[in-house]
C-alpha cells in the first residue's frame, strides 16, 4: 500500500512542467515591454493631471507672469526629489498650486518614472497669450506613434496643452 503524498518522480515532473510554463510566459510577455507600457501609462496619467491642474490654476485668474521657461522635471538646482516636487511654486513646475481656492490638485508634482535626460516632463508658457504646453516622451513602440499624432509640432514628443507650438 502506497503512503499519502507525492513520489520523487511526480515532484520532478511537476517542477519541470512549471519551469516550461514559466519559460513560455516569460518569453511571451517580454517583461521589458510590459515595464515600458506601464511607465508610459504613468506618463500619460501624469500629463493629464498636470493639464487639469494648470487649467484650474489659470481658471482662478492666475497667470504666467514672470515665467520664461521652458521648465523641466530634470532641471538642476534641486537638492532632492522632494524639493523638485513641491507644489508651492518652488518645485520644477513654478506655479503655486497651493493658491487654488478649492485646494491643490495633488500633494506633490509628478516626475517622469525614469526622470532622466531622455524621459522627463517639460512645461513651456506664453505669458502674453496665457497658453502653455506640457510634454513628455513615450518608451513603448506601441505608444510612440501617438507622439506624431497629437497635433503638436514635434513628432518625437507627446504634447498636450493650449498651444502645442511653444516647445
Amino acid at each position: 500500500m502506497r503512503g499519502k503524498g507525492f513520489s520523487l518522480v511526480e515532484l520532478v515532473i511537476l517542477m519541470v512542467a512549471i519551469g516550461v510554463v514559466a519559460t513560455i510566459i516569460f518569453f511571451t510577455l517580454k517583461p521589458s515591454e510590459v515595464l515600458e507600457k506601464s511607465r508610459d501609462a504613468q506618463r500619460f496619467a501624469d500629463m493629464k493631471m498636470l493639464i487639469q491642474a494648470v487649467n484650474r490654476f489659470l481658471a482662478e485668474s492666475h497667470d504666467f507672469k514672470g515665467l520664461t521657461g521652458p521648465y523641466s522635471s530634470i532641471d538642476a538646482g534641486f537638492s532632492s526629489a522632494a524639493s523638485r516636487q513641491k507644489i508651492d511654486g518652488t518645485g520644477w513646475l513654478p506655479l503655486n498650486f497651493s493658491s487654488i481656492s478649492s485646494g491643490a490638485p495633488f500633494s506633490v508634482l509628478p516626475l517622469d518614472p525614469l526622470n532622466n535626460v531622455n524621459h522627463n516632463y517639460r512645461l513651456g508658457v506664453s505669458y502674453s497669450n496665457k497658453t502653455y504646453e506640457i510634454n513628455g516622451v513615450f518608451e513603448s513602440p506601441e505608444n510612440t506613434p501617438k507622439q506624431a499624432a497629437d497635433g503638436g509640432n514635434n513628432p518625437t514628443v507627446y504634447e498636450l496643452g493650449t498651444d502645442l507650438t511653444i516647445l
